[in-house]
């Protein structure tokens, strides 16, 4: 608009009209009025005074506005004039410049009854939801003031999945209406409070939850309060209480009627995922398989999408890697055919399964078009995400970057006081640091976290029950090993019970290692021969190959014996182990005694055996013999070859 005045100013005028463009908006209306609104016809102008209340024209919506059939001639019409900018290339949606907009919305007030511009606004919300945008319609009924068809078009919106999708709209639509009607609606405060917990507003959300709720308790609203109960659920699972959070989800599937689909489909859901996060994957796959079920019958492309991929990650947990393959394949067709885009959380957990398949390659592709949507960097909900990214930087070498990762993970975990996550991404850091022989760091944290109760198990500690594990077993004492056996015959039941098989198969290898750190080959070559007979179907590969040089050997000696030598052959070749190297130090056949480990460490510290006499309280020929029992167990010939092996074997 003010290239076309400019057109008729000359050179002084332009110069004036610039300097005074922006510092009235007073002057620019009235240039407005008299140089474009009112050279118009009276039919043009009051055509455009009603659609001044659109924000984007087409001719059927304006038809339904205005009344005018000839809606796309008066639009073409005006946009010949420079009165609209054209939205697409077929010159069907049309919008206002945003102050000549605002210039005909004041004259709208000034010129009609506040009843009539409400029809208005009123006429193109029904259009709009006619014709689908839903999100539309319920600005204009806003704009109206006509509150029950506010209330019965966001009630369209009332599925759990859409609260989240929807839940900046929710609040922006909550906000604009008196707070009498959404106070005095359960159901409006049930959707109101899930989307204010979908934008991590959990204190606001709970409180309307717990108004709604005794409101539904007194008027014995049972399909409501259903509705309560699930919304209660995802809050519990949220702050991390999952019993809680898995019997609101009971409680919600005995009260919801049959016709509650959406509820009903997100209840099962969220049981499902808190089986998960219990570490029951059998139950927690069968619940998302039948959730699956109802939002194939019920529910939209959306929501399918992320069912399918929960569904995969149970799977994953369930061990059954080729069906999470074919689960993904099903989320790909799904995002390509209705044009969206997978969720993030598919990409985190893809990696996860190319990883495990020593795919790395695709691992890395993946990994990439997650990190390139920045979104995982801003989303510090879930910091542990980069446990996996971190374990494909360590397979890579990028041992560096592997820790980078963790540091910046664990950092986003301490913010959010998130313990779980502080925990697995702790025992991925030791891990690693186990890998490099840095038995210390082990020590450090085995002494920082006292053991949780032996005789009941807690799911969620599963990774600090594992870092003990590692840590006893790096030890290498006759008493750690014990410890770390007896921890793994506690854990493996409830792996088998619970249908986790992707841990079934970890324990069994961590056990084949204790067994074999004993002395036990035998009994290490059953418990190996168990884990590659379970992984074999579903093609493991990094579950044994990250265990690094004691299971590379155990391998070794299963292909010897016949023992599953195809899978245990390509194992080794998969991690380019089909020979040992020239300086492996073989699996100790004698292990040491405590005593014997303590005279190592002092030892490799250069001590004499008349230092170690009187550091130990021992006399000079009992520390003598010690070493010489050292040497043997060690098969080393002298003091320098017996620290280098015990270096790679991390005895010290």
């Amino acid at each position: 608009m003010a290239a076309l005045s400019l057109q008729r100013l000359n050179d002084e005028e332009k110069d004036a009209f610039i300097a005074n463009f922006t510092s009235s908006h007073h002057y620019i209306f009235d240039y407005l009025a008299e140089e474009l609104f009112r050279k118009q016809s009276a039919s043009d102008r009051q055509f455009l005074l009603q659609t001044s209340i659109l924000d984007h024209l087409t001719a059927p919506l304006c038809a339904a506005v205005t009344g005018q059939n000839d809606s796309q001639t008066v639009l073409e019409q005006l946009h010949r004039a420079n009165l609209l900018i054209a939205q697409d290339d077929r010159r069907q949606w049309y919008r206002y410049h945003p102050l000549f907009a605002d210039f005909l919305r004041q004259s709208l007030e000034q010129t009609m009854a506040r009843a009539s511009v409400d029809g208005l606004y009123l006429r193109a919300s029904q259009w709009c939801e006619a014709n689908g945008y839903l999100d539309e319609a319920i600005q204009y009924a806003l704009a109206a003031h006509a509150w029950e068809t506010v209330v019965r078009l966001i009630k369209t919106l009332a599925a759990p999945i859409q609260f989240m999708r929807y839940a900046q709209s929710w609040q922006r639509w909550i906000a604009a209406m008196p707070e009498a009607i959404w106070q005095t609606d359960a159901e409006l405060g049930v959707g109101y409070a899930w989307a204010l917990m979908s934008s991590g507003q959990w204190q606001a959300g709970q409180q309307i939850l717990q108004r709604v709720e005794a409101a539904c308790r007194a008027e014995n609203n049972d399909s409501l309060l259903g509705k309560v109960h699930t919304a209660n659920s995802y809050l519990k699972r949220m702050l991390g209480d999952i019993p809680g959070a898995m019997e609101q989800a009971r409680q919600a599937l005995a009260r919801l009627s049959p016709d509650d689909a959406g509820y009903r489909m997100s209840a099962t859901r969220l049981l499902g995922l808190n089986y998960l996060r219990m570490g029951k994957a059998r139950a927690s796959a069968e619940m998302l398989a039948q959730a699956m079920t109802d939002i194939y019958r019920y529910g939209d492309e959306d929501s399918a999408i992320l069912g399918l991929v929960w569904l995969g990650h149970a799977q994953f947990a369930e061990g059954k890697l080729h069906q999470v393959a074919h689960t993904h394949s099903q989320v790909r067709r799904l995002t390509e055919t209705n044009r969206r885009e997978p969720p993030l959380i598919y990409y985190v957990w893809a990696t996860l399964l190319y990883y495990e398949w020593n795919e790395l390659t695709q691992a890395a592709e993946l990994w990439e078009i997650a990190l390139a949507r920045q979104a995982l960097l801003r989303n510090r909900a879930f910091p542990e995400y980069f446990v996996g990214l971190a374990r494909l930087e360590w397979a890579e070498g990028k041992t560096q970057a592997a820790y980078a990762t963790l540091h910046r993970a664990l950092g986003f975990a301490q913010q959010a006081n998130n313990e779980i996550a502080s925990a697995r991404i702790t025992a991925q850091y030791i891990q690693f640091k186990l890998t490099q022989g840095d038995l210390d760091a082990g020590l450090a944290w085995l002494e920082a976290h006292p053991a949780h109760p032996a005789d009941k198990f807690i799911y969620l500690h599963q990774d600090e029950y594992l870092t003990r594990i590692r840590v006893l077993i790096h030890q290498r004492t006759p008493a750690s090993l014990a410890e770390a056996d007896g921890w793994l015959d506690k854990l493996l039941p409830y792996a088998e019970a619970d249908g986790r098989q992707s841990d079934h198969v970890k324990l069994l290898v961590l056990k084949a290692i204790v067994a074999a750190y004993t002395n036990n080959f035998d009994q290490a070559l059953t418990f190996l021969e168990q884990a590659l007979i379970l992984a074999e179907p579903e093609n493991y590969i990094r579950t044994f190959l990250d265990e690094g040089q004691p299971l590379i050997e155990l391998l070794h000696r299963a292909i010897r014996q016949n023992l599953a030598s195809a899978y245990a052959s390509r194992l080794l070749k998969a991690g380019h182990h089909e020979s040992l190297p020239p300086d492996a130090v073989p699996l100790a056949p004698h292990p040491l005694s405590e005593r014997e480990i303590e005279v190592l460490k002092l030892l490799s510290q250069a001590y004499s055996p008349q230092e170690i006499s009187d550091t130990l309280i021992i006399s000079v020929h009992t520390a003598r013999t010690h070493i010489k029992h050292i040497y043997h167990k060690l098969d080393a010939p002298n003091r320098k070859q017996a620290i280098s092996k015990a270096r790679k074997l991390n005895l010290v």
